[in-house]
């Protein structure tokens, strides 16, 4: 039986190349979300706060805009 799965802020951070704390356990469930052939939603307003949290680091001159954009479009296209 699939299941609908909403991602969290957290899940989509590492598709926009955004670090987290205990990565390697995110990258797991990414991982296994993704082969499980269950159905992945993301809401428009975790989209937002990526988008958020990627032009922060912008501003802060530690991270390039076009990674951001990059990781937005793939998952604009993709989930």
């Amino acid at each position: 039986m699939n299941t609908r799965i909403h991602l969290d802020t957290t899940y989509v951070l590492p598709f926009l190349g955004i670090g987290i704390k205990n990565l390697r356990q995110v990258k797991d469930v990414l991982r296994y979300l993704f082969s499980s052939g269950h159905e992945l939603i993301i809401s428009r307003i975790t989209i937002f706060e990526a988008l958020a949290k990627g032009i922060k680091l912008c501003s802060l001159g530690s991270f390039s805009f076009n990674r951001v954009l990059s990781g937005i479009n793939f998952l604009e296209q993709n989930l």
